[in-house]
C-alpha cells in the first residue's frame, strides 16, 4: 500500500515527499497491530471523500441523461419544418 501512495506522490511536489518519507518511517516503526490500524485509519479517511466524489458523478450522469431526453423531445420528426403542424 505504501508503495502505491509512494506511486502516486511521485506526481506531487515536494511537500508531500517529506510527509511520505515522515509516515513510512513512522509506520515501520509500528508493530504489525499498529500497522492495520493505521492502515484501517488511512481506509477510513479515504471513504468520505470517494462517497462525495461518487455522489458528484451520479449527479452528472443522471443530469446528462436528463438532457438528453429533453434534447430528444426536441427534435423535428424525420427532418420536418420544427414552425409546421406535424397532422
Amino acid at each position: 500500500m505504501i508503495r502505491r501512495a509512494g506511486g502516486v506522490l511521485a506526481l506531487l511536489p515536494g511537500a508531500a515527499w517529506a510527509q511520505c518519507s515522515m509516515c513510512f518511517r513512522n509506520a515501520a516503526a509500528l508493530e504489525a497491530s499498529r500497522q492495520q490500524a493505521l492502515n484501517l485509519g488511512i481506509v477510513v479517511l479515504l471513504v468520505p471523500p470517494l462517497l462525495v466524489l461518487a455522489g458528484i458523478l451520479y449527479l452528472a450522469w443522471k443530469r446528462s441523461l436528463a438532457d438528453h431526453e429533453h434534447a430528444e423531445t426536441l427534435t423535428c420528426p424525420a427532418g420536418g419544418n420544427p414552425h409546421q403542424d406535424p397532422s
